[in-house]
């Protein structure tokens, strides 16, 4: 069957062998991955994520559930790279915009108007 090179949203940086870091960017190279030299090959993280990787190879798989898999199984094979959050990640500006306008408006609402 036909397998197809697509892409996640966000590469996956894992750490392999002798500190060999990698950016995994999508399903078929996790899965050449997977089924190469990977450091731990008997979870159940490690086979969802092979199995969900080649699902979306072949474009009967989500990327998303594909990608949410291969982060398990390389947190079950302690190869994940965490990163540190950003101080200025989007998560934390979107909190900072909404919280700031919920701010704005409750002055407005304090605030007495000429009648």
């Amino acid at each position: 069957m036909q397998t197809y090179n697509t892409y996640w949203i966000a590469p996956v940086d894992i750490i392999l062998h002798q500190n060999e870091r990698l950016s995994v960017e999508g399903p078929l190279q996790a899965v050449r991955l997977m089924e190469g030299d990977w450091p731990e090959k008997t979870s159940e993280h490690y086979r969802a994520a092979l199995r969900e990787c080649d699902l979306a190879c072949r474009l009967r798989g989500g990327l998303g559930s594909s990608r949410e898999r291969f982060v398990a199984a390389a947190l079950a094979a302690r190869a994940l790279v965490q990163h540190q959050p950003s101080r200025h990640s989007l998560i934390d500006y979107a909190a900072g915009s909404f919280y700031g306008a919920v701010a704005r408006e409750s002055q407005a609402l304090d605030t007495p108007t000429a009648a």
